[in-house]
């Protein structure tokens, strides 16, 4: 490559690229922050300052290791008392280093040096594309060829950030997936502008991290800018559409806005159950959305019919016998316990266990739930003592978890009830009731779950068993 040229390869690099100092100008970098050429960064010896932009400063170095030039992305000291600024950079190099590509500047290394990120990169010599335009005046072949290798990397880039977000969100890193999500959006924003339905996308994923981050009227706006912008690009009635309605649905359930959530839910299964069809899976996983919602406003018999709804979707889409059937039968048996018909919860919460073991194993934490359904089934039917071994099964496995400190003094208190009830029990069974009701008692508080008629019920009972047992002794 000649050296008044534009690389062949036309290169992303990361915020901002590398060009000579004599052409940035950029004299908005306070003198203060500018390292002179020998200075150690890290193992690198700085040899020149080639570019800065709003988070950072970039040096040509050496690495004597490796015996190359490199690349060094130095946070400035404005950036500094913003932690955000470390966190963005550190997900943008995180990003980037696992991301192979052509046109996309290779990672060598992150760290930190007196206090500040750095990310040392591969070294892209030449000009910028600006500059290049500017000096050469190409023709538009080369424009074009030029401007579509930077799109495959941009492209490429642009995946890698969504990607790794989503990775972030799932191991519960939200500033970084935040700020990788953020990243995706301005590539996406940059390539597409901002009415192209693409942007939508990434919006719903920046309302998830600022969801998770408490941030959630930021979260709802957003998810009303991807509706609205769906809708204008792409139509009403278009499966997009669809999707950022049942978006906004989830959110607004989560913040119990239960009428909105109905409305945009309904929305979504019309628009969805004429595009795909009303037996494709992604229809029955609305039904159920619909039916939490039902039960919610207490419309349980609206609840009952989207639930067993998705068991006739899941059933024909995946069969009887899927692990996903438990979600509808245990969800029905929900429904039915809370309606005191225990009668016929009880084979569904059979069902829902028999399922669950099959696909998940017997150890699995996410039985209790239907192995408490069923003791409290069998309990009610006045079947005790078959209540005993589901009961004992359901805190054998939320234990092992240490689960919600209301699931598990729950649990604790179901089976201090059965077992203090059980014809069969005698006095040792009954001792170790009374100790339950009291564990049930303690979780509660040490949990500080905030309902005082559940304490006042677990301190009523626990005291007139000792009560009892004070009286049985005397």
């Amino acid at each position: 490559m000649g050296s008044g040229g534009i690389s062949d390869d036309p290169t992303i690099v990361m915020g901002e690229r590398s060009t000579p100092s004599s052409q940035t100008g950029d004299d908005d970098v306070a003198a203060a922050t500018v390292l002179r050429p020998g200075k150690l960064l890290s193992r690198y010896a700085v040899l020149e300052r080639v570019g800065a932009g709003g988070m950072g400063v970039v040096y040509a170095a050496y690495d004597p290791q490796l015996d190359r030039r490199v690349a060094v992305k130095l946070l400035s000291d404005e950036s500094l008392v913003d932690t955000l600024g470390r966190h963005r950079m550190l997900a943008e190099a995180q990003a980037l280093a696992r991301l192979t590509h052509p046109n996309v500047v290779a990672v060598h290394d992150v760290g930190m040096h007196e206090g500040r990120t750095f990310i040392a990169m591969e070294f892209v010599q030449g000009k910028t594309l600006k500059a290049w335009l500017a000096a050469e005046r190409p023709g538009w072949r080369d424009v074009v060829r030029v401007c579509a290798s930077a799109g495959r990397g941009l492209a490429a880039a642009h995946a890698a950030y969504a990607g790794f977000g989503n990775t972030l969100r799932a191991l519960g890193q939200y500033h970084e997936a935040r700020d990788a999500h953020q990243r995706a959006y301005d590539i996406a924003l940059a390539r597409f502008g901002s009415e192209h339905p693409a942007l939508a996308t990434h919006m719903a994923n920046l309302a998830g991290d600022l969801e998770r981050l408490g941030k959630n009227d930021e979260a709802r706006d957003l998810l009303v800018r991807a509706l609205a912008l769906r809708e204008a690009s792409l139509g009403p009635n278009a499966r997009a559409t669809g999707e950022s309605l049942l978006n906004l649905s989830a959110f607004e359930y989560k913040r119990l806005e239960l009428d909105a959530a109905r409305e945009h839910a309904e929305r979504a299964v019309e628009i969805l159950e004429r595009v795909l069809g009303p037996d494709h899976p992604y229809v029955g996983g609305l039904h159920h959305n619909l039916g939490l919602i039902a039960q919610g406003q207490k419309r349980i018999d609206d609840a009952l019919r989207h639930f067993e709804e998705l068991e006739r979707v899941f059933a024909k889409s995946y069969g009887p016998t899927h692990p996903n059937m438990v979600i509808p039968v245990s969800a029905r048996a929900g429904l039915l316990r809370d309606r005191r018909d225990y009668a016929t919860a009880l084979p569904l919460y059979e069902r829902a266990l028999e399922l669950g073991i099959a696909a998940l194993g017997q150890e699995h934490p996410t039985l209790a739930y239907d192995y408490v359904g069923k003791a409290v089934s069998l309990f009610n039917l006045g079947r005790v003592d078959e209540a005993v071994a589901p009961a004992e099964r359901a805190l054998a496995l939320r234990e092992h978890v240490t689960a919600e400190p209301n699931e598990l003094s729950f649990s604790y208190f179901l089976l201090a009830n059965i077992l203090w009830t059980a014809p069969s029990s005698d006095a040792a069974a009954r001792s170790r009731a009374l100790e339950l009701g009291r564990k049930a008692l303690k979780t509660w508080r040490e949990g500080g779950a905030d309902d005082p008629k559940r304490a006042a019920q677990y301190e009523a009972w626990v005291r007139e068993r000792e009560g009892d047992a004070a009286a049985h002794k005397g």
